[in-house]
């Protein structure tokens, strides 16, 4: 089966969802399909833009990827974001419509990026598989990026259509599953396929270089490791270490995004909080050894529309997770379902001191909760995962 996937991003861009479509097309490649990807120039990281050119085109054992010449501007300015969105979406929609493969997926980046394949899906009677990441534009609306109106009516009703177009929606979370339902998919067509992490390859010693350079001679370290973006009650966490004043505590921010600036700012004078830019990937065992508990955090009124692909990687890493989000959200059912970790409100930073005063003063029970997670990422793998959504696109098939 020839399958066309169709995502702003594509390794060598580091976003999530770069790693995960290309997770997901080598998989079909293994299962011996013919795959095509349509991609926009690298913009998630300055490190890996590419010079403009109006198609690029590469192709391995597995997979053909045709990158169009979108815009590759800062994703941190809005206005830079949204031209990239633009052109991408410029070039790859009549892309799409002269692609001949049998079967279409989309992913959720851009935001619009559903409704273009669900059309031309429609238009040459192929079928249209949906993989959202994020629910938009309940998303935009939650993070104030839209204002209600008829531009965003507009986009619901079209969102909406191309949902329930889908031969199957594909969400990542079970919260996320629910807000799917109201937003427009059929719950006959809906498949909850989490995005899961690779297994740790290796468990270094807390104590190595990159360990103690993140952790800067503090005793305990809560660690938040990936992108910093809207999605992050940062906030939060940071006037909870605050409020906790325990000068053993340090609180340790790796990776870059949107909100670092802002998280920065608000962390001046505060000795116990320090930011750092990402190590590359070899050294990612040893990054997360770093952290004694690591926060995972969803601001209230996301939940749903977004679920963290960190709180995977810290599973697979065994590490205990301090869940800061919503009780209805997917990120604090997993931690309370495998107790691997312990849980703080978004809004209150009493709460996030209370959970770090706990898990500071009970090191045998957040031990404990380390090996649990650990035991529980076997339900997480990511390649079982997209072998599952594979299974998807091929049942659509038959």
């Amino acid at each position: 089966m020839k399958v066309l996937l169709v995502n702003q991003y594509y390794p060598p861009d580091g976003a999530a969802t770069a790693t995960l479509a290309a997770g997901f097309a080598s998989t079909l490649g293994d299962r011996g399909h013919e795959v095509s990807v349509i991609a926009g120039r690298p913009s998630y990281d300055v490190a890996q833009r590419s010079s403009w050119r109006p198609l690029q085109v590469t192709t391995d054992a597995k997979v053909r990827v045709r990158r169009v010449g979108s815009t590759a501007f800062a994703r941190h300015r809005m206005a830079g974001r949204l031209a990239n969105y633009g052109t991408y979406a410029a070039w790859a929609a009549p892309l799409s419509a002269r692609d001949t493969s049998d079967l279409v997926v989309s992913m959720s980046d851009p935001p619009f990026a559903g409704i273009i394949a669900a059309r031309v899906a429609h238009r040459r009677n192929r079928p249209f598989v949906y993989w959202l990441q994020d629910l938009h534009p309940d998303f935009a609306l939650a993070t104030g990026d839209l204002r209600p109106g008829p531009l965003v009516d507009r986009w619901r009703r079209l969102h909406s259509e191309a949902m329930g177009r889908a031969a199957a929606v594909v969400v990542l979370g079970d919260d996320m599953a629910d807000r799917a339902i109201v937003a427009g998919a059929d719950a006959r067509r809906l498949h909850v396929i989490r995005s899961g992490a690779p297994p740790a390859k290796s468990t270094p010693p807390a104590d190595n270089d990159v360990a103690r350079t993140i952790r800067a001679d503090r005793e305990f370290v809560v660690l938040h490791a990936g992108n910093l973006g809207q999605t992050v009650a940062w906030e939060t966490l940071i006037d909870g270490v605050k409020l906790l004043g325990d000068p053993g505590v340090g609180l340790a921010f790796v990776g870059p995004g949107a909100e670092r600036a802002a998280a920065e700012r608000a962390a001046t004078g505060l000795a116990a909080v320090r930011f750092h830019d990402y190590w590359p990937a070899e050294h990612a065992p040893a990054v997360f050894a770093a952290g004694d508990v690591h926060a995972v955090t969803v601001r209230r009124g996301l939940e749903g529309l977004v679920v963290p692909s960190r709180l995977y990687a810290v599973l697979a890493a065994g590490r205990p997770v301090l869940a800061i989000a919503d009780e209805a959200s997917d990120v604090v059912a997993l931690v309370r379902r495998h107790d691997c970790g312990v849980v703080a409100d978004p809004d209150d930073p009493a709460s996030i001191a209370d959970a770090i005063a706990w898990a500071r003063a009970h090191p045998s029970e957040l031990a404990a909760m380390g090996q649990r997670a650990g035991a529980a990422s076997a339900d997480y793998d990511r390649d079982a995962l997209l072998h599952r959504l594979v299974d998807v696109i091929e049942s659509v098939r038959r």
